[in-house]
């Protein structure tokens, strides 16, 4: 984990410097995180329709829809019966 959390870091600081506009760039790191974390839950992390939207277009809360349906399932797959 710590190998990961330094990773991270490493990452973070080559892609946001810095300077006093870094702020406009925090949506580049949040994409990435975002990403990290649909990979962790085992959930798809490409959100478009189609590999050109995917790769022009910018992603929206809507493209999010869907996410939380699957770990709610999951948590009542795995609860032990009352």
């Amino acid at each position: 984990m710590q190998q990961d959390i330094e990773a991270s870091k490493s990452w973070k600081r080559e892609w946001m410097p810095t300077t006093p506009s870094r702020a406009s760039l925090v949506l580049l790191h949040q994409i990435h995180f975002y990403d990290l974390l649909l990979k962790d839950m085992g959930l798809p992390h490409f959100r478009k329709s189609n590999p050109l939207a995917e790769a022009f277009m910018p992603y929206e809360s809507a493209d999010y829809n869907g996410v939380i349906a699957p770990i709610g399932q999951a948590i009542k797959d795995t609860a032990p019966e009352a």
